[in-house]
């Protein structure tokens, strides 16, 4: 096993534990976030097909599928995954829940109008060419006009009030979780973007969306 392989298995253990399941489950009623909310309405004009991208137990995808879109949601842990389909059973909604590693994407080029990378699940991409990597494939399956946005917690906030942040770091413990993330600032946002061929056509904090806390946001387009 690889160092990347050793990353993504350490996530996918992290987040199969009940404690995280049942987390995550808890989550759910609460729908969107406030942020999350602004970069529908402010970006996401029309429904259509979106993939969720380390969906977790559906928190996006359930509030997303009751807005009108056809969701399909993605996620490397098992645990999260099994949770999330029974809540789609239980409360009728028809939303497809399947296994992925977050490298790379099981489906056919121009397959969605839209992808999310939310709940800053882009902080756990092993190293910076799978993050540009993971762009890219978000590139391939997303239609013309197709729009992409994904978060990741802030370098600069964290730094300021939860981490201890050392100089040249990749990945830095956050809370009491037992797997490590990639901080990020607007910079690299817009610098994945560019990498990854896409225009970005909004990077902000989540401030200035309408929420409380801090993470960052940005929303990109194909060139």
């Amino acid at each position: 096993m690889n160092e990347v392989e050793r990353h993504v298995a350490g996530v996918a253990a992290h987040f199969s534990s009940e404690q995280e399941v049942a987390a995550m489950a808890e989550r759910i009623p609460r729908g969107l976030n406030t942020w999350e909310t602004a970069v529908v309405s402010r970006f996401f004009g029309t429904r259509g097909k979106l993939l969720d991208i380390g969906c977790g137990t559906g928190r996006e995808a359930f509030a997303l599928h009751d807005l009108g879109f056809e969701v399909t949601g993605i996620d490397i842990s098992e645990g999260q995954l099994a949770e999330a389909r029974n809540v789609a059973a239980a409360s009728g909604r028809y939303v497809t829940f399947a296994l992925c590693d977050g490298l790379t994407l099981d489906f056919p080029d121009l397959s969605f109008d839209y992808v999310v990378i939310w709940s800053q699940a882009m902080g756990n991409v092993p190293d910076q060419s799978s993050r540009i990597g993971l762009l890219q494939e978000c590139k391939r399956v997303l239609r013309p006009g197709g729009l992409l946005s994904f978060s990741g917690h802030s370098l600069e906030h964290c730094a300021a009030n939860h981490v201890d942040c050392v100089d040249g770091a990749d990945f830095y413990p956050f809370g009491r979780q037992s797997c490590k993330w990639h901080l990020f600032t607007l910079q690299e946002f817009r610098g994945l973007c560019a990498q990854a061929g896409l225009c970005a056509i909004e990077c902000c904090d989540s401030v200035s969306l309408g929420w409380d806390q801090v993470v960052l946001v940005c929303v990109c387009k194909l060139l």
